[in-house]
């Protein structure tokens, strides 16, 4: 069956693929795992529109889980602690009923609020102007 996918996306006849939730999924716990590639000058605006309601469930994969030679900055390290927070969290601890180690969640929450504290503004004269 993979062969013959792969030769109709080769031949075109096969362009891409959507996936549609019924109203009862989009409620329920869900997980998928999903590779894309998009044509050059659409895929921006294709998963931005795309995203839609989903933006906040949506884990990033960070580029340097992917490739070996990339260091990734503090927000892609913020973000690959989110995603195997939430699979620890779901598969690992979940499952014995028991919580995310508090070391795990203090490590996450103190680089996500030193990643939010530099992005928050400045007002003239200083932090207490």
């Amino acid at each position: 069956m993979l062969s013959r996918l792969t030769r109709l996306e080769r031949d075109k006849v096969i362009v891409g693929y959507t996936a549609c939730l019924g109203q009862d999924l989009r409620d329920a716990s869900l997980s998928a795992y999903v590779g894309i590639t998009v044509m050059p000058r659409t895929g921006r605006a294709v998963a931005e529109a795309a995203v839609g309601i989903w933006r906040e469930r949506l884990l990033r994969l960070p580029p340097f889980l992917r490739d070996p030679e990339a260091s990734g900055d503090d927000t892609e390290w913020r973000d690959a602690l989110r995603l195997t927070g939430h699979f620890l969290e779901r598969d690992a601890f979940g499952h014995q009923h028991r919580p995310l180690p508090e070391p795990r969640r203090h490590l996450y929450e103190t680089l996500d609020a030193a990643i939010r504290s530099r992005s928050v503004p400045v007002a003239p004269g200083g932090a207490d102007a």
